[in-house]
């Protein structure tokens, strides 16, 4: 789409718009410096090109009991034309949400909702899981209730797209120059040295904290897992079977699902020891000592 074309006062007219929006013609005029009626016009002329899509009423949502305000990522259940018209329009039919955002990754969308209070949110969760296209991912909720609780976040995310990338230097640990990947009796050190020149090689972000993010969000997952586990062991139950029975059958048929999600807790363990610059055998051996 092409954009459109602004001079400097259309501008200045759009920003008086944006910051008083019950502002009119005649003071936009006195303001800048123009008419009433050539700035009507330019008023006009915005509307008709697009440039001003619509002027709503901002509310105060504590004023209105709306205390709560969530972040929730959301995977469609399948790709495709039809399920993206048929996510718009579930989307544009729950009042709850604010704003909704293309994400990359992992997930496909970041909603920002807002709600009276944590079981209103329930309510609305409950709501749309009843949709055959959307999975809210309940991993990466982020809760805030406060209004100068959101202006610091984000305060910080500005801050820290101005600031540009950071990435810790990786430790200089000895690299096992006998193979590239860790031998399976090499012990910790074996797969910190692995992990180092993986990341190297690469380019991972080798920051601490987004690093110590990634770990909790791989242990929700592990923790859905074991959900999941619980659930199949229900499932799977019958009379005269042993819970201990049950509960093997019921790991046999989640085994490889459960190993995938340990061993990503795994790696982000290893890389944690390793941008902290920390030997997790030696640790691990000093602490049980």
């Amino acid at each position: 789409m092409q954009a459109a074309s602004l001079d400097h006062i259309d501008r200045k007219i759009l920003r008086l718009l944006q910051t008083e929006p019950d502002i009119n013609a005649s003071a936009i005029g006195d303001r800048i410096g123009l008419s009433q009626s050539a700035c009507w016009r330019r008023i006009q002329r915005l509307r008709e090109d697009g440039v001003i899509k619509e002027q709503p009423a901002v509310l105060d949502r504590e004023k209105v009991g709306l205390t709560t305000m969530v972040f929730a990522h959301v995977k469609l259940t399948s790709h495709g034309r039809s399920n993206l018209s048929a996510f718009a329009e579930a989307v544009r039919s729950f009042p709850e949400v604010m704003d909704c955002y293309v994400v990359l990754g992992n997930v496909d969308f970041l909603l920002r909702i807002v709600t009276s209070d944590i079981k209103a949110y329930e309510q609305f969760f409950a709501r749309y899981q009843d949709t055959n296209v959307l999975a809210i991912d309940t991993n990466e909720l982020n809760i805030v209730t406060r209004p100068a609780d959101f202006q610091h976040v984000a305060g910080r995310v500005r801050a820290a797209l101005e600031e540009g990338t950071y990435q810790q230097a990786l430790p200089q640990l000895a690299p096992d120059v006998t193979s590239p990947e860790p031998r399976a009796n090499g012990g910790l050190a074996a797969y910190q040295r692995f992990h180092v020149e993986l990341d190297r090689s690469k380019g991972f972000i080798t920051d601490l904290y987004f690093n110590y993010l990634c770990l909790g969000e791989e242990v929700g997952e592990l923790g859905s897992e074991l959900a999941e586990l619980w659930r199949e062991e229900a499932r799977l139950a019958t009379p005269g079977q042993t819970r201990q029975q049950t509960r093997q059958a019921a790991l046999n048929k989640r085994r490889a699902s459960i190993e995938s999600e340990l061993a990503d807790c795994m790696a982000y363990l290893l890389k944690l020891a390793n941008y902290a610059g920390v030997d997790l055998e030696e640790a691990y051996r000093a602490k049980m000592q």
